[in-house]
């Protein structure tokens, strides 16, 4: 097939396009049909966006009066390295491997505010994982930190989207502040939420120690 040839062919297919486009356009009820098509099509991806939010939400714990956030207990396998024993409601419990100086938990906090609150919505939180970290600045920036998910992820962050660009009204959503826990050899400790702050709790006497050589 010669150049020509081919351009030929190419035309006869582009007015086969055309001819087909022409009679579907000349349809009066097609724009009609399209659009219903599109707003179906909208309505069901929002309805499925929606319930997963709602899904995803729900992993979200309300604190109880009677029962701690997290309880951990520490033990000392070297120098700045530990296994911290995690357990608590929503969370992946286990024993996990953590380099440092402290434990880091990293919290997601919804508050509430305005109607919200006088709905009766209370401060909720999910805790998205565990890491280490150094005193040290210089061993902060150059030894690489051991970090723990202690959730799946979701395939929609909705949390986190709200935390980078809020746009829902009396609905905050931030990290809990300044979750450091110091390690030493046979600590026990415990978070709790109280009001709208995460408050760490020492619960034994090598736990009350090491707060205090921190705060020294």
């Amino acid at each position: 097939m010669d150049l020509l040839a081919f351009h030929a062919t190419l035309g006869v297919i582009v007015l086969i396009l055309v001819v087909i486009a022409v009679k579907l356009l000349s349809d009066p009820d097609w724009f009609r049909g399209f659009m219903k098509g599109v707003l179906g099509m909208g309505f069901l991806a929002a309805a499925v966006a929606g319930g997963y939010v709602i899904f995803d939400m729900m992993s979200f714990k309300v604190a109880k009066t009677d029962a701690p956030l997290i309880t951990l207990n520490i033990q000392k396998k070297e120098e700045q390295r530990f296994d911290v024993d995690v357990k608590g409601e929503g969370i992946k419990t286990g024993l996990y491997d953590v380099l440092g100086d402290q434990a880091e938990f990293k919290i997601q906090m919804l508050y509430w505010s305005g109607p919200a609150v006088q709905a009766g919505l209370k401060t909720a939180y999910r805790v998205e994982g565990l890491e280490g970290r150094f005193l040290s600045l210089e061993q902060e920036r150059n030894v690489d930190k051991t970090q723990h998910p202690l959730k799946s992820d979701p395939f929609i962050p909705f949390w986190k989207i709200m935390n980078q660009s809020p746009f829902l009204p009396f609905i905050r959503a931030t990290y809990a502040e300044g979750v450091y826990i110091p390690l030493a050899e046979g600590a026990s400790f415990s978070l709790s939420l109280e009001g709208d702050e995460i408050v760490i709790n020492p619960d034994n006497e090598a736990a009350k120690s090491a707060m205090a050589n921190l705060g020294s």
